[in-house]
């Protein structure tokens, strides 16, 4: 940058008149004076202004004239200093230029000296601000090539390097600019471009002109490859004609380019390898780039195709693309299915997904999307919609986990059948339902169903507690799940409550029970008596006598009996369906009313209230009080013929027992904690025989059916009650019934 201040110079002298003059003169010449009047105010004014030269008299006090020079010179090495003296001689010359005066000129001569001096002066000063503006024109130039980021270099005409700057040092690997001045410019070319770089060098050098920016392949000094602009022109270099190179390094951008070159191929070439179909559209809709799908599924050619819009590939009365080419615009991307126009005029049913294109602005320059036909897909949508449909029909549970035991779906089945409380038991743990014995039954089926490729489903049961707070038992039917490498993926499995089919089995093993101790009945208890009776008919045949008919008589009433009890087991061995609530005291009272009694004693306790079937209790009732009363009377005992195994029917009393008892039972009837209890203070049941009574066909009389208290816990069972016998607080016989 060039100074705009006007050309300033100092004039020293201790002569105020002599001072003005030599003022005046000096600003004649068009320079702007400041004056001093000795040799220490000069060099105070110098430190605080800049000046362009310093006119001064030689004889001064303090300080005289070259001693100011010699002060001026160690400070200032380069301003003009001229000496203004009237005092003058060799010896003072020769210590003025020794001391590096820019002029000696003597005062004496009258005007014309002053004008000599300020001409002087005033060329001293020009050529002094002219020279030191092109140093700091040459300052500003190093300093730009010296901290260019750009590679500069300054070659001879021979080719060898004379200068280069710290870029360069860098771009082509070397340790420092001596590694690379003197070396031959063409050393750093490429063989590729040598030629070139030599036709280029001679024409700078012969036509002396800025060579045109040409790009070349260079190469580092480890041998790397460099690409750059270079940009050339001749200057004269330490006296000699020389040529400056400036690079721009394009090496990355090269590189880059050839990379994005690279990626566009790959992508046309996967474009156009794509089973779906590509495109892009312009802002008017029309076609700009395809792949070869869509000529594949449409039938037109490239030719046909370039510019076609895109809505002549839809039926114009698609009101769905139409609606779905606003979205795009408005949201920028859009999904929906429609039909593809193909050049025959056929329909094919495809999935479009689109995107809106914009530029850095974000304005629009397009739209891009894919097309998949869905023919395909479709047709799996409605098998599968199909199997869904079966599925959700399916009466029983059905679900599918993934290989971690995560719910991936399940049917409304499973709802109804489990109760379930869940809203949604998709992406919940199957934890959540099975206990750890459960899951741990589950993983040994996939374990053996995995090991074992010609099996194809297992089966384990489980329970679990449904919404009510009801044990329910289920059946699994499980099938495992493999990915195409045959890898676990997870199971599928029908769930089906068994709860019923296994209270149905229970009762159906009971109901074959009883069958077979009916038939052993049958077989044996009735063969003995209608043995007695074709006996004694045979013996009444022969002798008349009555007394047989009395022994046929005795034995018919026993198959009476024994008929009515198993009749009485097989209509109490029934579940019991509907209950209702029913007074104890009621109950056994009723009860109480059909049995003989013999004097025997009722006491119920309290009012308490049973679900149960009313005739069947009351049946129980009458069972138990029958047994009470003919095993805890002596009037019972006496008629032992009909006993069943009673409170007394293992135990004979002695004599003072007899004695100590006044003839009568009494038989008691209340709640317990858990239930109800019957108990009497008859003789009781031996401990060693107490689980013994319940069983059929048990007596302690030889003309007993044994069926009594069988039927007590026929009846007991058919509640879902316990029944335990023990012995009562007063010695007899307790038998306890929980509910």
């Amino acid at each position: 940058m060039s100074e705009t201040r006007p050309s300033r110079v100092l004039c020293v002298d201790d002569d105020a008149s002599l001072r003005a003059l030599t003022t005046a003169h000096l600003e004649r010449q068009g320079l702007s004076v400041v004056t001093a009047p000795d040799g220490p105010s000069a060099l105070d004014t110098l430190a605080e202004a800049e000046f362009d030269g310093i006119v001064s008299d030689f004889e001064m006090p303090e300080m005289d004239g070259l001693e100011l020079l010699e002060a001026v010179r160690a400070r200032y090495d380069a301003l003009p200093f001229v000496l203004f003296t009237a005092r003058g001689s060799e010896d003072l010359a020769s210590r003025a230029i020794s001391a590096g005066v820019t002029d000696y000129i003597r005062k004496n001569g009258g005007a014309d000296q002053f004008e000599l001096l300020a001409n002087r002066a005033a060329n001293y000063v020009s050529q002094y601000r002219a020279e030191r503006a092109l140093d700091r024109s040459e300052e500003r130039y190093r300093r730009l090539v010296e901290t260019s980021p750009s590679p500069i270099g300054i070659y001879t005409e021979d080719g060898r390097l004379a200068y280069v700057n710290e870029a360069a040092v860098g771009y082509f690997g070397a340790e420092d600019t001596d590694d690379l001045v003197g070396r031959s410019i063409f050393e750093l070319v490429d063989d590729s471009d040598f030629d070139l770089a030599r036709r280029r060098s001679r024409r700078v050098f012969e036509e002396r002109a800025v060579a045109a920016p040409t790009e070349l392949h260079l190469r580092g000094l480890d041998g790397r490859p460099l690409h750059a602009v270079l940009a050339t022109a001749p200057i004269t270099f330490e006296g000699a004609d020389a040529a400056q190179i400036v690079l721009n390094d394009v090496t990355e951008f090269k590189r880059t380019q050839r990379a994005f070159e690279r990626e566009k191929q790959f992508t046309e070439a996967a474009l156009d390898a794509l089973d779906d179909v590509f495109f892009v559209v312009d802002t008017d809709g029309r076609l700009t780039r395809w792949n070869g799908q869509l000529n594949e599924v449409t039938g037109y050619d490239d030719a046909e195709l370039e510019g076609m819009p895109a809505s002549a590939f839809f039926p114009a009365d698609d009101a769905c693309v139409e609606q779905s080419v606003e979205a795009l615009f408005v949201e920028g991307t859009v999904t929906f299915d429609g039909e593809l126009l193909t050049k025959s005029g056929e329909l094919v049913p495809f999935e479009v997904r689109a995107v809106r294109m914009t530029d850095e602005a974000d304005g629009l320059i397009g739209a891009c999307g894919i097309a998949r036909d869905v023919t395909e897909r479709r047709a799996r949508e409605k098998e599968l919609e199909q199997y869904r449909t079966v599925v959700e029909t399916i009466p029983d549970a059905t679900y599918v986990l993934d290989a971690d035991g995560y719910i991936q779906m399940v049917n409304d089945a499973h709802t109804e059948g489990t109760g379930d409380s869940l809203n949604d038991p998709v992406g919940v743990h199957v934890s959540q339902y099975l206990s750890e014995e459960g899951i741990a039954r589950g993983r040994r089926v996939i374990e053996s169903l995995l090991a074992d490729e010609s099996r194809f489903s297992g089966r384990f049961e489980f329970e679990i507690e449904n919404a009510d707070g009801e044990r329910r038992r289920y059946e699994d039917h499980i099938s495992v799940l493999t990915d195409e490498d045959g890898r676990f993926d997870g199971s599928v499995g029908i769930v089906r409550d068994i709860t019923e089919r296994i209270e149905r089995e229970r009762a159906l093993s009971r109901q074959n029970e009883r069958l077979d101790k009916f038939a052993s009945v049958v077989s044996h208890d009735l063969r003995n008596p209608l043995s007695v009776v074709d006996g004694y008919l045979e013996l009444a045949r022969e002798t008349g006598e009555e007394d047989h008919f009395d022994a046929m008589e005795r034995a018919v009433d026993r198959m009476e009996n024994l008929v009515d009890g198993l009749l009485s087991l097989a209509r109490n061995g029934r579940v019991v369906d509907e209950r209702e609530s029913v007074e104890l005291r009621s109950a056994a009272e009723r009860a109480w009313g059909y049995v003989p009694t013999n004097g025997a004693t009722l006491v119920v306790d309290g009012s308490h209230t049973v679900d149960a079937d009313e005739a069947r209790l009351r049946e129980l009732f009458e069972n138990l009080f029958r047994n009470s009363v003919e095993h805890g009377s002596p009037r019972g005992r006496a008629k032992a013929d009909d006993a069943d195994g009673g409170s007394a029917g293992s135990r004979a009393e002695s004599d003072g027992e007899r004695g100590e008892r006044d003839g009568t039972v009494t038989v008691r009837v209340g709640a317990s904690s858990d239930g109800f209890y019957v108990a009497d203070d008859g003789p009781g049941i031996p401990e060693d025989e107490r689980d013994a009574v319940l069983e059929y066909g048990y007596s302690t009389n030889e003309s007993g059916t044994g069926f009594g208290l069988t039927i007590v816990a026929e009846i007991a069972e058919a509640h879902g009650w316990e029944v335990t016998v023990s012995e009562s607080d007063s010695g007899g016989a307790r038998f306890d019934f929980r509910t």
